[in-house]
C-alpha cells in the first residue's frame, strides 16, 4: 500500500513513531519482532497523553520530548483516530512532507464487563507491591452496595447469584459495542472486529475492556505490516509472540459467572482464576477485595460524592 520496503537510501535509518495509548506500547514491541521492520527503521512511541512541564524528569515527558527532536526523521506515523483529531494538528508540523501516516483505532470491547465504569476513588488506593492502580477497572453495582451500607459477605453473595441478563440485555449490549467498534473500524487500516465477533465465544479476545489478548495484538500487527507492504513476522517470532508481548501477566479483570453463562464462553468457569498483583485469584475473591477497598476509598464524603 505505502511502498515502504524500498526504504530511502538513507544511511541513518528514518524513525516509525507509534502515537496513542498503552495499547501502542504492545504494537510496536510486535512490529519491533519482524526483522525487516528492524532494518529499516527505528521504532519508538509518543504517549498520546503528551501534555509535559517544563521541570518534568519522567520517562513520558522523554518520550515525548524525543519525538519533538526527532519528528523530522520520521517516515511513518501511526496514530489511534481517537487522538488523531484531538491531538495530531500540534504534531502535523513538526512532520515531514512525505512522511506516511497510518490511522488505526484502540480496540476496547466492555460486553464481558457490564457493570464497568472508571471508580476514581479506589484507584487511589494503594495495594503494597502492586504496579499501578489497587483495581483499575471499577463496578458500579457493587458500589451502589457500598454507599447503601449492606454489610460485605451480603454484597458477595447477591452479586454471585444475580441474574445480569435479567438487569440488562447482555446480548444486545454486546451488538451495540461490536457496531460502535466498526463505525471506529471505518477511519482504520486495520480491520479486526469480524476476528472478535467470531473468536469472542471460543478464544480469549480481552484480558480487560481495553487490553487486548496477544492472539488479538498478533492479528493487528499482521495487518500493519501488510498495509506497509512488509513481509510478516517470521515463523521463530510468530510463535514467541505470545510469551514475548503481554499485559496478560499483570492484572486481568474477572468476568462475572452469569455473564459467563450468558455468552458460553468456553475459556473461562466460575471457578477460573485471574490475576491480581502477582496472585491467583477467583472472581468471588475479587468482589470480596473490590468491595473491602471500596469501603476504605468512599469513606470520605468527598470521595462518596463523586459517584452520586
Amino acid at each position: 500500500m505505502f511502498g515502504l520496503s524500498k526504504g530511502r537510501g538513507s544511511v541513518t535509518k528514518p524513525h516509525m513513531f507509534l502515537y496513542g495509548n498503552c495499547q501502542m506500547n504492545r504494537l510496536m514491541q510486535g512490529l519491533k519482532m519482524q526483522p525487516e521492520v528492524q532494518r529499516l527503521f527505528q521504532v519508538k512511541r509518543v504517549p498520546s497523553f503528551d501534555a509535559v512541564a517544563e521541570d518534568d524528569e519522567s520517562d513520558h515527558a522523554a518520550m515525548v520530548q524525543a519525538f519533538r527532536d526527532e519528528a523530522k526523521n520520521t517516515r511513518i506515523f501511526i496514530c489511534q483516530a481517537e487522538v488523531w483529531d484531538k491531538n495530531f494538528k500540534k504534531f502535523a508540523d513538526l512532520l515531514p512532507d512525505d512522511c506516511v501516516k497510518i490511522p488505526i483505532f484502540s480496540v476496547a470491547l466492555s460486553s464481558l464487563w457490564p457493570y464497568y465504569f472508571k471508580d476514581m476513588p479506589i484507584r487511589q488506593i494503594k495495594v503494597p507491591g502492586a504496579r499501578g492502580h489497587s483495581f483499575p477497572y471499577g463496578d458500579t453495582f457493587l458500589i451502589r452496595r457500598v454507599k447503601q451500607g449492606v454489610p460485605t459477605e451480603d454484597i458477595v453473595t447477591e452479586y454471585m447469584g444475580l441474574d445480569i441478563n435479567a438487569e440488562m440485555p447482555l446480548s444486545e449490549t454486546h451488538r451495540a459495542n461490536l457496531d460502535m467498534l466498526r463505525k471506529k473500524e471505518e477511519r482504520s487500516v486495520i480491520r479486526v472486529v469480524d476476528y472478535i465477533e467470531d473468536h469472542f465465544q471460543d478464544d480469549r479476545v480481552f484480558w480487560t475492556l481495553n487490553h487486548a489478548t496477544n492472539a488479538l495484538f498478533r492479528v493487528v500487527v499482521g495487518q500493519l505490516l501488510a498495509a506497509m507492504e512488509l513481509p510478516d513476522l517470521p515463523p521463530p517470532a510468530a510463535g514467541t509472540f505470545a510469551s514475548s508481548i503481554g499485559f496478560g501477566s499483570l492484572i486481568h479483570h474477572p468476568v462475572h459467572p452469569a455473564v459467563i453463562e450468558h455468552f458460553k464462553l468456553k475459556y473461562l468457569s466460575p471457578d477460573s482464576l485471574y490475576h491480581h498483583h502477582g496472585e491467583e485469584i477467583t472472581f468471588r475473591e475479587w468482589v470480596y477485595r473490590y468491595v473491602e477497598t471500596a469501603r476504605i476509598a468512599y469513606a470520605a464524603p468527598a470521595a462518596a460524592a463523586a459517584m452520586t
